[in-house]
Protein backbone atom coordinates (compact mmCIF):
# COMPACT_ATOMS: atom_id res chain seq x y z
CA UNK A 1 0.00 0.00 0.00
CA UNK A 2 1.57 3.42 -0.82
CA UNK A 3 1.55 6.38 1.27
CA UNK A 4 0.10 8.76 -1.98
CA UNK A 5 -3.07 6.41 -2.43
CA UNK A 6 -5.62 8.81 -3.31
CA UNK A 7 -7.78 7.39 -0.90
CA UNK A 8 -5.32 8.12 1.96
CA UNK A 9 -4.59 11.54 0.92
CA UNK A 10 -8.07 12.65 0.34
CA UNK A 11 -9.31 11.51 4.46
CA UNK A 12 -5.86 13.04 5.30
CA UNK A 13 -6.89 15.96 3.69
CA UNK A 14 -10.26 16.19 4.85
CA UNK A 15 -9.01 15.71 8.45
CA UNK A 16 -6.49 18.55 8.28
CA UNK A 17 -9.20 20.83 6.80
CA UNK A 18 -11.50 20.22 9.68
CA UNK A 19 -11.94 23.46 11.94
CA UNK A 20 -10.94 22.99 15.90
CA UNK A 21 -13.59 24.85 17.31
CA UNK A 22 -15.88 22.94 15.70
CA UNK A 23 -14.17 19.95 15.66
CA UNK A 24 -16.10 17.32 17.11
CA UNK A 25 -14.02 14.11 18.29
CA UNK A 26 -16.40 11.31 18.49
CA UNK A 27 -17.95 12.25 14.60
CA UNK A 28 -14.63 13.01 13.52
CA UNK A 29 -12.80 9.56 14.36
CA UNK A 30 -16.10 7.09 14.01
CA UNK A 31 -15.36 8.82 9.99
CA UNK A 32 -12.07 7.83 9.98
CA UNK A 33 -12.75 4.34 11.61
CA UNK A 34 -15.12 3.59 8.77
CA UNK A 35 -13.05 5.49 5.77
CA UNK A 36 -10.00 2.95 6.41
CA UNK A 37 -11.23 -0.51 5.79
CA UNK A 38 -12.57 0.17 2.34
CA UNK A 39 -9.63 2.48 1.48
CA UNK A 40 -6.71 0.38 2.44
CA UNK A 41 -8.47 -3.11 1.80
CA UNK A 42 -8.34 -4.45 5.81
CA UNK A 43 -10.79 -6.23 7.59
CA UNK A 44 -11.32 -3.41 10.32
CA UNK A 45 -9.55 -0.80 11.91
CA UNK A 46 -10.08 0.91 15.92
CA UNK A 47 -8.90 4.23 17.14
CA UNK A 48 -7.66 3.37 21.09
CA UNK A 49 -6.46 6.35 23.07
CA UNK A 50 -5.03 4.61 26.34
CA UNK A 51 -3.08 7.94 28.42
CA UNK A 52 -4.72 11.57 26.83
CA UNK A 53 -4.07 14.41 28.63
CA UNK A 54 -7.68 15.12 28.68
CA UNK A 55 -9.17 11.55 30.03
CA UNK A 56 -12.58 12.41 28.61
CA UNK A 57 -11.01 11.53 25.15
CA UNK A 58 -10.14 7.48 26.39
CA UNK A 59 -11.81 5.23 24.73
CA UNK A 60 -12.24 2.76 21.79
CA UNK A 61 -13.78 4.05 18.60
CA UNK A 62 -13.82 1.29 15.88
CA UNK A 63 -15.27 0.26 12.74
CA UNK A 64 -17.35 -2.37 13.94
CA UNK A 65 -18.19 -4.85 16.84
CA UNK A 66 -15.23 -7.22 16.51
CA UNK A 67 -12.45 -4.25 16.56
CA UNK A 68 -14.41 -2.63 19.09
CA UNK A 69 -14.68 -6.14 21.62
CA UNK A 70 -11.24 -6.19 20.85
CA UNK A 71 -9.88 -2.86 21.74
CA UNK A 72 -11.96 -3.01 25.12
CA UNK A 73 -10.00 -6.09 25.51
CA UNK A 74 -6.82 -4.50 25.39
CA UNK A 75 -7.74 -1.48 27.14
CA UNK A 76 -9.11 -3.07 30.35
CA UNK A 77 -6.28 -4.99 30.36
CA UNK A 78 -3.58 -2.70 30.10
CA UNK A 79 -1.53 -5.03 27.92
CA UNK A 80 -1.36 -5.40 23.79
CA UNK A 81 -0.45 -4.27 20.57
CA UNK A 82 -1.24 -0.85 21.34
CA UNK A 83 -0.25 -0.40 24.85
CA UNK A 84 3.25 -1.49 23.25
CA UNK A 85 2.91 1.19 20.94
CA UNK A 86 2.12 3.76 23.47
CA UNK A 87 5.09 2.84 25.37
CA UNK A 88 7.44 2.74 22.81
CA UNK A 89 6.64 5.64 20.77
CA UNK A 90 7.10 3.26 17.80
CA UNK A 91 5.06 1.32 15.50
CA UNK A 92 4.43 -2.27 16.12
CA UNK A 93 3.12 -5.34 14.22
CA UNK A 94 1.84 -8.40 15.59
CA UNK A 95 1.31 -10.75 12.90
CA UNK A 96 -0.48 -13.68 15.30
CA UNK A 97 -2.67 -12.02 18.21
CA UNK A 98 -3.45 -15.51 19.25
CA UNK A 99 0.08 -15.95 20.30
CA UNK A 100 1.29 -12.66 21.46
CA UNK A 101 -1.26 -11.17 23.26
CA UNK A 102 -2.80 -11.86 26.31
CA UNK A 103 -5.21 -14.91 26.93
CA UNK A 104 -8.05 -12.61 26.96
CA UNK A 105 -7.30 -10.95 23.85
CA UNK A 106 -5.63 -14.43 22.16
CA UNK A 107 -9.27 -15.73 23.03
CA UNK A 108 -11.06 -12.78 21.20
CA UNK A 109 -9.10 -12.41 18.87
CA UNK A 110 -9.69 -16.46 17.95
CA UNK A 111 -13.59 -15.97 18.50
CA UNK A 112 -13.91 -13.11 15.60
CA UNK A 113 -10.82 -14.22 13.13
CA UNK A 114 -9.29 -11.09 13.54
CA UNK A 115 -5.22 -12.45 14.40
CA UNK A 116 -2.94 -10.00 12.64
CA UNK A 117 -2.75 -6.12 13.80
CA UNK A 118 -0.76 -2.94 12.71
CA UNK A 119 -0.26 -0.28 15.35
CA UNK A 120 0.79 3.29 14.29
CA UNK A 121 1.63 5.78 17.54
CA UNK A 122 -0.75 8.98 17.89
CA UNK A 123 0.72 11.42 19.69
CA UNK A 124 -1.03 14.30 22.12
CA UNK A 125 1.24 17.25 22.62
CA UNK A 126 4.33 15.47 21.59
CA UNK A 127 3.39 12.21 23.51
CA UNK A 128 1.81 8.92 22.53
CA UNK A 129 -1.47 8.75 23.88
CA UNK A 130 -2.94 6.21 21.42
CA UNK A 131 -3.17 3.97 18.72
CA UNK A 132 -4.75 3.81 14.96
CA UNK A 133 -4.70 -0.19 14.74
CA UNK A 134 -5.40 -1.98 11.25
CA UNK A 135 -6.68 -5.66 12.35
CA UNK A 136 -6.64 -8.82 9.05
CA UNK A 137 -7.06 -11.94 9.30
CA UNK A 138 -5.14 -15.00 7.54
CA UNK A 139 -6.75 -14.55 3.96
CA UNK A 140 -5.98 -10.49 4.15
CA UNK A 141 -3.25 -9.85 6.39
CA UNK A 142 -1.45 -6.52 7.28
CA UNK A 143 1.95 -5.46 7.94
CA UNK A 144 4.69 -3.10 7.30
CA UNK A 145 2.67 -1.70 3.82
CA UNK A 146 0.33 -0.40 6.24
CA UNK A 147 2.51 1.37 8.44
CA UNK A 148 3.65 3.47 5.99
CA UNK A 149 0.90 4.28 4.34
CA UNK A 150 -0.90 5.05 7.74
CA UNK A 151 2.18 7.61 8.77
CA UNK A 152 0.96 10.88 7.28
CA UNK A 153 -2.86 10.08 8.77
CA UNK A 154 -1.39 9.18 11.45
CA UNK A 155 0.60 12.51 12.02
CA UNK A 156 -2.77 14.57 11.10
CA UNK A 157 -5.00 12.99 13.61
CA UNK A 158 -1.75 13.56 16.10
CA UNK A 159 -1.98 17.14 15.45
CA UNK A 160 -5.96 17.12 15.10
CA UNK A 161 -6.06 15.71 18.69
CA UNK A 162 -3.73 18.20 20.44
CA UNK A 163 -6.11 21.22 19.47
CA UNK A 164 -8.95 19.48 20.51
CA UNK A 165 -7.08 18.81 23.94
CA UNK A 166 -5.67 22.42 23.76
CA UNK A 167 -9.28 23.77 22.84
CA UNK A 168 -10.65 21.83 26.06
CA UNK A 169 -7.86 22.83 28.37
CA UNK A 170 -8.63 26.70 27.58
CA UNK A 171 -12.36 26.16 28.00
CA UNK A 172 -11.83 24.33 31.06
CA UNK A 173 -9.71 27.53 32.27
CA UNK A 174 -11.60 30.48 31.43
CA UNK A 175 -14.65 28.56 33.19
CA UNK A 176 -12.81 27.95 35.97
CA UNK A 177 -11.52 31.28 36.20
CA UNK A 178 -15.22 33.05 35.51
CA UNK A 179 -16.45 30.73 37.91
CA UNK A 180 -13.78 32.02 40.93
CA UNK A 181 -14.54 35.68 39.74
CA UNK A 182 -18.40 35.15 40.12
CA UNK A 183 -17.65 33.86 43.48
CA UNK A 184 -15.01 36.38 44.49
CA UNK A 185 -17.30 39.45 43.39
CA UNK A 186 -20.33 38.66 46.47
CA UNK A 187 -17.39 38.64 49.03
CA UNK A 188 -15.65 41.60 47.74
CA UNK A 189 -19.07 43.10 47.37
CA UNK A 190 -19.65 41.98 50.99
CA UNK A 191 -16.47 43.46 52.16
CA UNK A 192 -16.91 46.41 50.37
CA UNK A 193 -20.31 47.19 52.17
CA UNK A 194 -18.92 46.38 55.87
CA UNK A 195 -15.70 48.94 55.08
CA UNK A 196 -18.41 51.36 54.54
CA UNK A 197 -20.48 50.48 57.35
CA UNK A 198 -17.60 50.55 59.89
CA UNK A 199 -15.51 52.94 58.71
CA UNK A 200 -12.68 50.28 57.88
CA UNK A 201 -10.08 49.84 55.03
CA UNK A 202 -11.45 46.67 52.37
CA UNK A 203 -8.47 44.29 53.61
CA UNK A 204 -9.98 44.71 57.36
CA UNK A 205 -13.49 44.00 56.28
CA UNK A 206 -12.58 41.26 54.31
CA UNK A 207 -10.82 39.72 57.17
CA UNK A 208 -13.61 40.15 59.54
CA UNK A 209 -16.00 38.72 56.83
CA UNK A 210 -14.09 35.54 56.58
CA UNK A 211 -13.96 35.75 60.98
CA UNK A 212 -17.33 35.69 60.57
CA UNK A 213 -17.95 32.43 58.06
CA UNK A 214 -15.55 30.54 60.31
CA UNK A 215 -17.67 31.62 63.75
CA UNK A 216 -20.74 31.13 61.85
CA UNK A 217 -19.73 27.60 60.38
CA UNK A 218 -20.36 28.74 57.13
CA UNK A 219 -19.13 29.38 53.54
CA UNK A 220 -17.60 32.52 53.01
CA UNK A 221 -19.67 32.90 49.57
CA UNK A 222 -22.90 32.21 52.04
CA UNK A 223 -21.10 34.70 54.52
CA UNK A 224 -21.60 37.86 51.95
CA UNK A 225 -24.55 36.54 50.59
CA UNK A 226 -25.69 36.90 54.13
CA UNK A 227 -24.24 40.48 54.33
CA UNK A 228 -25.51 41.65 51.31
CA UNK A 229 -28.92 40.36 51.63
CA UNK A 230 -28.89 41.99 55.08
CA UNK A 231 -29.55 38.63 57.09
CA UNK A 232 -26.41 38.55 58.45
CA UNK A 233 -27.91 40.27 62.43
CA UNK A 234 -24.46 42.96 61.90
CA UNK A 235 -26.64 45.75 60.45
CA UNK A 236 -26.71 48.49 62.64
CA UNK A 237 -26.07 51.92 61.47
CA UNK A 238 -23.42 54.41 62.32
CA UNK A 239 -24.52 57.62 61.74
CA UNK A 240 -28.65 58.44 62.81
CA UNK A 241 -29.56 61.10 59.95
CA UNK A 242 -32.93 61.63 61.79
CA UNK A 243 -34.63 59.34 64.54
CA UNK A 244 -37.96 60.07 65.14
CA UNK A 245 -39.48 59.05 68.34
CA UNK A 246 -41.92 56.77 69.35
CA UNK A 247 -45.51 58.12 69.40
CA UNK A 248 -46.93 57.40 73.13
CA UNK A 249 -50.00 56.11 74.30
CA UNK A 250 -52.87 58.57 72.70
CA UNK A 251 -51.00 60.58 71.02
CA UNK A 252 -51.09 60.25 66.73
CA UNK A 253 -48.12 58.40 64.67
CA UNK A 254 -46.04 61.10 63.58
CA UNK A 255 -46.71 61.80 59.39
CA UNK A 256 -44.33 60.06 57.07
CA UNK A 257 -42.07 62.86 54.78
CA UNK A 258 -44.00 62.77 51.57
CA UNK A 259 -42.74 64.99 48.52
CA UNK A 260 -42.21 68.37 49.11
CA UNK A 261 -44.74 70.98 47.59
CA UNK A 262 -43.28 74.24 46.49
CA UNK A 263 -44.62 77.58 49.07
CA UNK A 264 -46.63 79.77 47.09
CA UNK A 265 -45.29 83.57 48.01
CA UNK A 266 -47.50 86.00 49.83
CA UNK A 267 -48.87 88.11 48.14
CA UNK A 268 -47.62 92.40 48.61
CA UNK A 269 -49.93 94.89 48.30
CA UNK A 270 -48.15 98.03 46.28
CA UNK A 271 -47.48 101.17 48.33
CA UNK A 272 -49.11 104.60 46.79
CA UNK A 273 -46.16 106.73 45.46
CA UNK A 274 -46.54 110.10 46.86
CA UNK A 275 -44.57 111.51 44.30
CA UNK A 276 -40.90 111.95 46.20
CA UNK A 277 -37.82 110.35 46.50
CA UNK A 278 -36.37 108.25 49.33
CA UNK A 279 -34.59 111.25 50.66
CA UNK A 280 -38.06 113.13 50.83
CA UNK A 281 -36.81 115.48 47.81
CA UNK A 282 -39.92 116.23 44.95
CA UNK A 283 -39.11 113.67 42.06
CA UNK A 284 -37.01 116.11 39.36
CA UNK A 285 -35.87 118.01 41.93
CA UNK A 286 -31.80 118.91 41.99
CA UNK A 287 -29.23 117.61 44.45
CA UNK A 288 -28.13 120.23 46.91
CA UNK A 289 -24.16 121.21 46.33
CA UNK A 290 -22.79 120.39 49.88
CA UNK A 291 -19.13 122.26 50.41
CA UNK A 292 -16.27 121.05 48.90
CA UNK A 293 -13.99 119.29 51.65
CA UNK A 294 -10.70 121.07 52.56
CA UNK A 295 -7.59 119.67 50.78
CA UNK A 296 -6.28 116.97 52.98
CA UNK A 297 -2.38 118.38 54.94
CA UNK A 298 -3.79 121.51 55.73
CA UNK A 299 -3.90 123.10 59.26
CA UNK A 300 -6.34 125.06 61.33
CA UNK A 301 -4.22 128.08 61.48
CA UNK A 302 -3.30 128.62 57.60
CA UNK A 303 0.04 126.61 57.13
CA UNK A 304 -0.33 124.44 54.44
CA UNK A 305 1.35 120.75 54.58
CA UNK A 306 5.12 120.57 53.38
CA UNK A 307 5.44 119.43 49.99
CA UNK A 308 5.94 115.84 49.22
CA UNK A 309 10.22 116.12 48.63
CA UNK A 310 10.76 118.18 51.60
CA UNK A 311 12.79 116.34 53.99
CA UNK A 312 10.66 117.49 56.76
CA UNK A 313 7.91 116.00 55.88
CA UNK A 314 5.56 113.77 58.26
CA UNK A 315 6.50 110.36 57.24
CA UNK A 316 10.05 110.85 56.41
CA UNK A 317 12.78 110.71 58.27
CA UNK A 318 14.88 114.58 58.35
CA UNK A 319 17.74 116.06 59.73
CA UNK A 320 17.87 117.38 63.25
CA UNK A 321 15.59 120.57 63.50
CA UNK A 322 18.22 123.71 64.49
CA UNK A 323 17.59 125.25 68.62
CA UNK A 324 17.30 128.44 68.89
CA UNK A 325 19.77 130.46 70.79
CA UNK A 326 17.87 132.03 73.60
CA UNK A 327 14.68 130.20 74.50
CA UNK A 328 11.18 131.61 74.16
CA UNK A 329 10.04 132.92 77.54
CA UNK A 330 6.57 131.54 78.54
CA UNK A 331 3.80 134.55 77.79
CA UNK A 332 2.76 136.44 80.45
CA UNK A 333 -0.99 138.77 81.59
CA UNK A 334 -3.68 137.03 80.57
CA UNK A 335 -4.61 134.90 78.37
CA UNK A 336 -3.84 133.99 74.81
CA UNK A 337 -5.33 132.20 72.00
CA UNK A 338 -2.50 129.83 71.05
CA UNK A 339 -3.16 131.63 66.99
CA UNK A 340 -1.94 134.98 68.43
CA UNK A 341 2.15 135.34 68.32
CA UNK A 342 3.86 136.39 71.71
CA UNK A 343 4.74 140.44 71.95
CA UNK A 344 8.33 140.61 72.25
CA UNK A 345 8.13 143.46 74.91
CA UNK A 346 5.37 142.38 77.44
CA UNK A 347 3.49 145.46 78.80
CA UNK A 348 4.57 146.06 82.48
CA UNK A 349 1.69 145.50 84.99
CA UNK A 350 -0.23 148.31 85.90
CA UNK A 351 1.11 150.77 88.96
CA UNK A 352 4.44 150.81 87.20
CA UNK A 353 7.36 148.21 88.13
CA UNK A 354 6.87 145.08 88.67
CA UNK A 355 7.86 144.66 92.65
CA UNK A 356 9.38 141.70 94.01
CA UNK A 357 7.58 140.22 96.55
CA UNK A 358 10.13 140.63 99.34
CA UNK A 359 9.04 144.39 99.05
CA UNK A 360 5.18 143.50 99.97
CA UNK A 361 7.11 141.41 103.18
CA UNK A 362 8.35 144.54 104.22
Amino acid sequence: MHPDDPGIMGLTLEIGRTAVAAADLGPLLQRVCATLPGTLGVPAAAIVLVEPPDTRLAGVTASGPDPARLGEMELRAGTGPVQGAVRSGRPMVTPDLTRIGPPELAAAAADTGLTCSVVVPLRVDGEPAGGLQLFGHPGRPVGDGHVDALAGLADVLSARLSDVCAVRRLTGTVARLTAEHEAALPVAHAAGMLAERYRTDPEEAGRFLDSLARKTGTDLADAARAVLNRTDGLDAPTTAIARVPAPRAGHEQAPAPGARHAVEPRPVEPRPWNGRSGDGRPAGATPPRHPAPEPRGTHPSGATARPAGDPLAPGRPGPVRPVADHPVLPPTGGRRHLREPAPENPAPPPGGRARHRRADIG
